[in-house]
């Protein structure tokens, strides 16, 4: 008759060792996948950016007023360091992604698990009423000090979203149109 500690060494722990050996759906075009160091993101055709703002939303593959964003299908965020009084404009050009994020937040701000407790983003039913599923870049291009970063995110906090989930890369792909080009190093 086995022992616990057979079944523990050859059974049981065999099993949980080779259950994160190699977990399916870690390839790109999962939501799990993990942005390796060392990608690039390329512009390929310039950006404007409004008086008085840092950031230009593209959607759909184009550009999107602030206010005309449809939040519970993917979209993406260019953010630039200086708000200007005059239009700005991004030329095309390669940034380096010096760090990636994902992330959960509730409509005001606060991560997700804490949004009740302060009263924050509180939806009818107690819970937030807008959650973003957020998957952010950090970018560096010597050329362009002034870019800071490549936010792509959706609202999963609305109903009939299903299971809440961030974006994938053809995803973000899809929001980014034929302005940016996300290298895998592939």
């Amino acid at each position: 008759m086995p022992t616990y500690r057979t079944l523990l060494s050859g059974i049981v722990l065999p099993a949980l060792l080779g259950a994160c050996a190699d977990q399916p759906g870690r390839e790109p075009g999962s939501q799990y996948y993990a942005y390796p160091a060392g990608l690039t993101v390329s512009l390929e055709r310039a950006l404007a950016i409004p008086p008085g703002e840092a950031t230009v939303r593209l959607q759909y593959g184009h550009t999107v007023a602030r206010n005309g964003v449809q939040e519970t299908d993917p979209y993406c965020i260019l953010e630039l360091g200086t708000v200007s009084d005059a239009a700005q404009t991004v030329p095309p050009g390669s940034f380096r992604i010096t760090r990636s994020q994902r992330r959960v937040e509730a409509f005001s701000g606060m991560p997700v698990m804490f949004a009740p407790l302060f009263g924050g983003g509180i939806g009818e039913d107690g819970g937030p009423s807008q959650i973003y599923y957020i998957t952010e870049f950090r970018l560096h291009s010597d050329a362009q000090p002034d870019v800071r970063s490549l936010t792509c995110q959706h609202d999963q906090g609305t109903g009939g979203v299903g299971i809440p989930r961030h974006l994938t890369l053809a995803e973000m792909r899809q929001a980014l149109g034929g302005y940016f080009v996300l290298d895998l190093g592939r």
